[in-house]
């Protein structure tokens, strides 16, 4: 455990992904007085959590789950992130494909974002290392009005590459 009391585990396969599909990391999508389900209003959050629920179904062998489990009575997955592992040449990429922490923790969701993003990183270290590569390169998308995730990864000393495509830089 560390300062956010939560034990981190790797999730590698689709078996031990399905605990994420009640995973909720926003709200539910809004209704009308009659019922009709609207558009989400964080539409980048309610795609983060649609992408980590259905982790068990599209989790192929270069992905893995991050999942902290520990700060609610019943042990449930309280922050989770999806890293993809490849390599080319002597550069081992890292791409975090989502994150996310629990509505039950947003209170402290910052601090447990932070220490998923060094978890996130030590999981990529080791991958660097058995893959026998000297360098490592973590891309990112996030989406340009999800100011909280562009602060997140500047926090975690990150800097934007590229062009943004569509609602993604």
């Amino acid at each position: 455990m560390d300062l956010t009391g939560l034990e981190w585990s790797v999730l590698r396969d689709r078996k031990s992904a399905v605990e994420l599909q009640k995973f909720v990391c926003t709200t539910e999508r809004p209704r009308t007085d009659r019922g009709r389900t609207l558009k989400h209003p964080k539409e980048w959050e309610f795609e983060v959590q649609a992408l980590l629920r259905n982790g068990s179904r599209h989790l192929k062998a270069h992905g893995l789950l991050l999942a902290g489990r520990g700060l609610s009575p019943d042990h449930q997955i309280d922050a989770a992130a999806w890293l993809e592992i490849g390599a080319a040449n002597d550069v081992l990429e890292l791409f975090i494909k989502a994150c996310g922490v629990c509505l039950d923790q947003r209170h402290r969701g910052g601090v447990i974002a932070d220490e998923m993003m060094q978890q996130a990183l030590m999981t990529g270290s080791a991958a660097l290392e058995d893959a026998g590569k000297n360098r490592m390169r973590v891309p990112w998308n996030l989406h340009v009005r999800y100011s909280a995730s562009e602060s997140y990864f500047t926090r975690s000393g990150f800097e934007p590459s590229g062009l943004p495509v569509g609602h993604y830089q």
